[in-house]
C-alpha cells in the first residue's frame, strides 16, 4: 500500500506540473525505481530533482525535457547512463555523484552548454576523451572513482575552474593541461602522483592545489613558487611510506629527504620558508662553500620574519576550538 501511495503523490505532482506549469520538479525521496511516463511530457520543466530514489536506469526518450537546465540525480542506483541523455540542448548541471556508473556516454560530448559535471562516488574507471567538447565546463568532480588517468582532452574546457578528483589512481596530470587559464582549484588527494608538470606556473589562475596522501609524490617543481595567486597547497603526508607507523610521525618527515616541520604540534610553515630549508640542507649536504655574494635583500627580510610567523602561528593554533583538527596546508604568503 505505501508503494502505492507514494506513486500516487507523484502523479499528482506531475499533474500540477503540467497544469500549472512549474519550472522546477522535486521528486526527491519518493522510492522512484523509473521515472514516470508522465514526467517526460512536462516539456517546459528546466529543473528536475530526484535525489535520493532507487532509479536503475534512464528512459532513452528523456531527450524530450528539451528545456531541461538542471539534472539532478546524485544517491540512486544508476548503473548506465543512456546515450540520448547527450541530447539534452539546454543542459548547463548534471550530478550523477553516488551511483553504481561504470562508464559514462561519449555522447555527453555534446552537451555545449553543460557547466557542470558532477561524477563523484561511483565505479568509472574510464573518463571519455569526448568530453574535451565541453567548452562551457566550468566544475568536472570525478572524486571517489577507479581511475587510472585524466584524458588530456580536458585542455580544451578552456573555462574550466574546479578540476577534483581526489581519491583514484591516477599516477600523473597531463601536460596539457597546464593550459587551463581560468583553473582555480586542482584537488588529487589521494592518488599515485610521482610529479607534477615542471610548467605548473602556467596556471596563472590557481588558487587552491591539494595533493595530500601522494605517497609517491617526493618533490615539487620549483615554478610552484611562481604562480600568483596560490594561496593553499595541500602536501600532507606527501613522500611517506604508508606502512608507515611511526607514532607522532610528522607529514614530511619522507619528503623529499627534507625534515620540513619542527613536530607535530606546530602549525604549518609558509612554502618559502620550506624552501629556504630544504636549500639549506642541500647545501649542507653537498658540502658547497658559503657563497661570498650577500642574499638577495627579500631573502634576507624573509630569514627576519621565520621567528615572528612562528609564534604566530602558535597563536592561531592555540585559539583554535580544543578537538577540532587543524587542516594541515601550506599558505603561501
Amino acid at each position: 500500500m505505501s508503494c502505492f501511495l507514494v506513486s500516487g503523490e507523484v502523479e499528482e505532482i506531475i499533474q500540477q506540473a503540467k497544469t500549472k506549469s512549474y519550472k522546477n520538479l522535486y521528486l526527491n525521496y519518493q522510492h522512484l525505481s523509473e521515472l514516470p511516463s508522465g514526467l517526460l511530457q512536462l516539456d517546459k520543466a528546466e529543473k528536475l530533482y530526484l535525489k535520493y530514489n532507487i532509479l536503475k536506469k534512464l528512459p532513452s526518450d528523456i531527450y524530450r525535457l528539451e528545456s531541461l537546465v538542471e539534472l539532478y540525480l546524485h544517491s540512486n542506483d544508476l548503473q548506465e547512463l543512456p546515450e540520448e541523455i547527450g541530447f539534452l540542448p539546454c543542459l548547463k548541471s548534471l550530478n550523477v555523484s553516488n551511483n553504481f556508473l561504470k562508464a559514462i556516454p561519449a555522447t555527453i560530448g555534446h552537451l555545449k552548454k553543460l557547466e557542470y559535471l558532477h561524477l563523484a562516488n561511483n565505479q568509472l574507471s574510464l573518463l571519455c576523451e569526448t568530453l574535451g567538447n565541453l567548452h562551457s565546463l566550468r566544475v568536472l568532480d570525478v572524486m571517489n572513482n577507479n581511475l587510472t588517468r585524466l584524458p588530456w582532452q580536458l585542455c580544451y574546457c578552456h573555462k574550466l575552474e574546479n578540476l577534483s578528483f581526489d581519491n583514484n589512481r591516477i599516477d600523473r596530470i597531463p601536460r596539457q593541461l597546464m593550459n587551463l587559464e581560468h583553473l582555480k582549484e586542482l584537488s588529487g588527494s589521494n592518488n599515485r602522483l610521482e610529479s607534477l608538470p615542471q610548467d605548473l606556473d602556467h596556471l596563472l589562475s590557481l588558487e587552491s592545489l591539494l595533493l595530500d596522501s601522494n605517497v609517491n609524490l617526493c618533490a615539487l617543481p620549483g615554478t610552484l613558487l611562481k604562480i600568483p595567486y596560490l594561496s593553499t597547497l595541500g602536501i600532507n603526508s606527501c613522500g611517506q611510506p604508508a606502512d608507515d607507523k611511526t607514532k607522532g610521525a610528522d607529514s614530511f618527515s619522507y619528503f623529499h629527504g627534507t625534515q620540513f616541520f619542527g613536530n607535530s604540534e606546530q602549525n604549518v610553515l609558509p612554502l618559502v620558508e620550506l624552501s629556504l630549508r630544504a636549500t639549506h640542507k642541500l647545501v649542507q649536504s653537498r658540502s658547497l662553500p658559503t657563497p661570498s655574494f650577500p642574499l638577495p635583500a627579500n631573502i634576507v627580510a624573509v630569514q627576519a620574519k621565520i621567528n615572528y610567523c612562528r609564534c604566530h602561528r602558535r597563536r592561531e593554533a592555540n585559539s583554535d576550538i580544543q578537538g577540532t583538527p587543524l587542516r594541515r596546508h601550506v599558505g603561501l604568503r
